[in-house]
């Protein structure tokens, strides 16, 4: 699975969304409530947010994990990647979205997609980490066109 790169947050960061709360039911219907809302930044999804930034998925290697192609990937660069973390690595110079798995000395890069096979990290060239994906936007209907102006793809 590769990626374009969006920038940096800070680019998106007076993106101003309606939070409504409390949590929608995803099972049986729960008992009417009064709704509220707030609103939120992106910036307000991260803990680092000079250190964050969006990048769109492209390919099926982890559908497993709920990312697909076109998803927005909300990344991290500031956070240490650390076992099962779902991570941006730089192999050969090519970024790429797995699953972080660490076995004794042994470094997995691990696909989601029973098609693809795990790839191993060669110890003596090891493997650049870009940053720890901590949330996913995955477009439901209608967004196609706002995902080609973000990333200027055509």
């Amino acid at each position: 699975m590769g990626v374009y790169y969006l920038g940096p947050l800070k680019e998106f960061e007076n993106i101003i969304l309606r939070l409504v709360e409390p949590p929608v039911p995803c099972g049986a219907p729960g008992p009417p409530e009064s709704y509220r809302e707030r609103r939120i930044q992106l910036s307000d999804l991260v803990d680092h947010p000079y250190a964050s930034y969006l990048w769109i998925a492209s390919g099926d290697s982890m559908t497993g994990a709920g990312i697909h192609s076109g998803d927005f990937l909300l990344v991290d660069k500031a956070l240490l990647p650390v076992q099962n973390d779902v991570v941006i690595a730089a192999l050969n110079g090519e970024p790429t979205v797995k699953r972080l798995r660490i076995e004794d000395k042994t470094v997995l890069l691990l696909p989601e997609n029973p098609e693809y096979k795990p790839i191993p990290v060669d110890p003596e060239e090891g493997v650049k980490m870009l940053g720890v994906i901590t949330y996913t936007i995955h477009p439901l209907r209608g967004s196609s066109g706002v995902r080609r102006r973000l990333s200027g793809l055509q």
